[in-house]
């Protein structure tokens, strides 16, 4: 797997996930299963878990919410916030 990788030029690690997403079991003409990797399932499967992941918050772009947050909270207050929050709990 590791000169597979190297050769593709990505880490044995993307390598691994690739191959077990593409795993899939077929049965031959005596009824004898068999694993092979399917490019098109792993494909397939990889758009599927892509659909569950939901759109990312980039609240950094967003400059007339930021200046909104700074208008509406002191400064100070919104940085302790944030900091306690960060270290007691994870974001909702």
């Amino acid at each position: 797997m590791r000169e597979i990788a190297r050769r593709l030029n990505v880490s044995h690690s993307t390598g691994s996930r690739e191959i077990k997403r593409g795993m899939v079991t077929h049965i031959d003409s005596e009824h004898r299963e068999f694993r092979t990797y399917s490019a098109d399932f792993a494909s397939e499967r990889h758009a599927e878990n892509m659909t569950a992941k939901g759109p990312n918050l980039k609240i950094g772009c967003d400059h007339a919410l930021v200046a909104k947050f700074k208008e509406l909270t002191p400064a100070r207050d919104l940085t302790e916030a944030v900091l306690r929050r960060g270290r007691h709990s994870a974001p909702d």
